[in-house]
């Protein structure tokens, strides 16, 4: 007795059906002996029985032969009175038991199939594949899949294949490879202008007025864990094409050659000064949601990327007042008549120190600070220029932010900055007229040297700055802002420029749960399209957090728990899921998530009975 197998494709799909037989010898008429084979019991597929159901079936078998043998029954005669024995007994071999085969995470993909078609990611990405006649695999689910895995457990391309198709339930993912990712990546990049913009145009749809009124621009870095950047790279391959046999270069010759080079060393802001990086960066309405984003090489000033970003975000501003909210560190002239050409408001931090306009017409106004209504440590001077005064000769307003913690702090290290210079001045130096060892340290020291002043009576000398010492004590504390809203109120400018926020927490939330570096991408095709995944997963991220009033942190950790099973019931396998709690549930109402089926054997996604802007209105309304 033994159990025999059969490999069949129904629908494509392969599976191992199995059968309990038994060979005996038969002599044929030629007087010769040969096995035949005798299928007792048909089984049905493998996957839906036990190993150990089958061992005892053959035991089982094996015992009722061997009896029917020792009783005097031809072999022929045994297997058909052991096929009779079992018959009763079929359906309970073959559905031995209900049993749980498997689950998958399918909670999240519910929520982020919502904000997908929302903002008409399913549309577009279906069009694009098109025009590539794409049929190795499904260009829309696959990039949803990428999104998907950013923002529930990010991976490398390679580790998110093997997530889709074992941990979440994506039956979309079974027959893809990593080479589909690579190859959607390319495609992405390719048609990323198109997809930003009707991305963008769906995220101003969502938008109230007043947040598409508002533009936040700020930049930030992303570094790679390698040892050259592109620059040298370039040179490696080109020390390469010019070696001479047996003088060959001792670094690998270079696979990928970014040119112009992307992958550069520039200021960090993640504390990697030494590694190659790319800049990030993003414009964002006041709700958030970026509408553009761009990516440039890591020796980019933001100066320059300011520059660039006024006409990328040009066509989206089409609200009657656009207002422009940016760093000091972004502005420039040149900046400023791109702006002013563009009939542009912004509202920008300016340094008071650098700044010829704050230091003669701001900073000596005189009055009382208006404190903030609902701030207590943050109070305000509000000054408006005149066409005449104004740097743009246009009306201006200037507004001095003084925080009281920070101007408490900083007054208290400034005395202690003026103790150790007044301690370095006055020890005297060996040399008569000069001054010793200890001046020198507080001259050549970042911090303290601004308190001093070299001496015009007494050349090599050096006394205490008391110009600068005042200065100091009017700016501890303070920054400075400048904006053409001249008819708003200081405490709005304020709340306006912090808006600012937004913009660096889409970075933490980039660098942080959705994995945005290090990243391991060599082609600078390939580092824009990671970007621009992560930029897609972050907008998600923000819609859907709009839309159920929770925080993603929140959202993973509920619907984590909501798994799809592979069940086998009466020798029957369907998938079905667990049982909603009635939070989860009102999320699912409040998206508009019809109620998911009892089981199935073929997914289709939940249809969706409203749009989730007119339900987040309606609801609003209501409240």
């Amino acid at each position: 007795m033994y159990i025999k197998r059969f490999r069949r494709s129904p629908g494509g799909k392969e599976a191992t059906y199995i059968a309990l037989a038994h060979n005996t010898i038969e002599r044929r008429a030629d007087g010769k002996t040969q096995t035949r084979p005798h299928l007792i019991m048909s089984l049905g597929r493998e996957d839906s029985t036990t190993p150990q159901a089958l061992d005892d079936l053959v035991a089982m078998a094996t015992v009722l032969y061997e009896r029917r043998i020792k009783s005097g029954m031809t072999p022929l005669e045994a297997v058909s009175e052991v096929k009779r024995a079992l018959k009763p007994h079929t359906e309970s071999v073959k559905h031995q038991d209900d049993a749980i085969l498997e689950s998958r995470t399918l909670g999240m993909r519910l929520l982020l199939s919502v904000v997908w078609r929302e903002l008409g990611l399913d549309t577009a990405l279906r069009e694009i594949a098109k025009r590539h006649r794409v049929r190795a695999f499904d260009f829309e689910c696959l990039v949803f899949g990428l999104v998907l895995n950013r923002i529930v457990d990010p991976m490398s391309k390679r580790a998110a294949n093997e997530w889709l198709q074992r941990d979440a339930y994506f039956p979309e993912a079974e027959g893809w490879d990593v080479h589909h990712f690579y190859r959607a990546l390319d495609m992405l990049h390719e048609h990323s202008d198109e997809i930003e913009t009707r991305v963008g145009e769906a995220l101003l749809a969502v938008s109230s007025e007043e947040d598409r009124m508002v533009f936040l621009v700020d930049t930030t870095s992303m570094f790679f864990e390698a040892l050259l950047n592109d620059r040298e790279i370039a040179a490696l391959a080109l020390a390469w094409e010019e070696a001479e046999d047996g003088n060959l270069p001792l670094r690998p010759r270079p696979r990928v050659i970014n040119e112009p080079a992307l992958r550069m060393q520039g200021h960090n802001k993640d504390g990697h000064a030494g590694d190659p990086q790319v800049v990030l960066a993003s414009v964002c309405l006041r709700n958030g949601l970026v509408v553009r984003h761009r990516v440039y090489p890591g020796n980019t000033n933001d100066r320059t990327i300011a520059q660039d970003l006024v006409s990328a975000v040009e066509p989206l501003a089409t609200a009657p007042a656009k207002v422009w909210v940016s760093d000091g560190g972004m502005t420039s002239q040149k900046l400023f008549n791109t702006l002013e050409a563009g009939q542009w408001h912004w509202l920008v931090a300016e340094s008071p120190r650098k700044s010829a306009v704050a230091r003669s017409l701001v900073l000596p106004v005189t009055g009382r600070y208006a404190k903030h209504p609902t701030k207590s440590q943050y109070s305000f001077k509000h000054v408006l220029l005149e066409e005449d005064d104004a740097p743009m000769q246009r009306p201006e307003a200037m507004v001095v932010v003084r925080n009281a913690l920070d101007r408490e702090r900083q007054l208290a290290k400034q005395q202690r900055h003026l103790e150790e210079v007044r301690e370095a001045l006055g020890k005297k130096g060996r040399n008569k007229g000069g001054h010793g060892k200890s001046v020198c340290a507080v001259v050549d020291h970042p911090s303290l040297k601004r308190y001093v002043a070299e001496s015009e009576k007494r050349p090599g000398q050096y006394v205490l700055n008391t110009e600068a010492i005042r200065r100091e004590e009017q700016l501890a504390g303070t920054r400075m802002l400048r904006t053409t809203l001249t008819e708003m109120e200081a405490s709005e400018l304020f709340d306006g420029y912090q808006l600012l926020q937004e913009v660096e927490r889409n970075h933490r939330e980039y660098k942080g749960p959705l994995a945005l570096r290090p990243a391991y991408h060599r082609s600078a095709e390939r580092i824009r399209a990671h970007v621009m995944l992560t930029v897609i997963a972050g907008n998600c991220v923000r819609r859907l957090e709009a839309l159920t009033g929770c925080l993603m942190a929140d959202l993973r950790k509920r619907f984590d728990r909501i798994q799809a099973f592979r069940v086998r019931q009466g020798g029957r396998e369907h998938w079905i899921t667990n049982k909603l709690a009635n939070e989860d549930r009102e999320v699912f109402k409040r998206l508009g998530i019809e109620a998911l089926p009892d089981s199935w054997k073929q997914w289709r996604e939940p249809s969706i009975s409203a749009r989730p802007a007119q339900m987040l209105a309606s609801g609003s309304a209501e409240s």
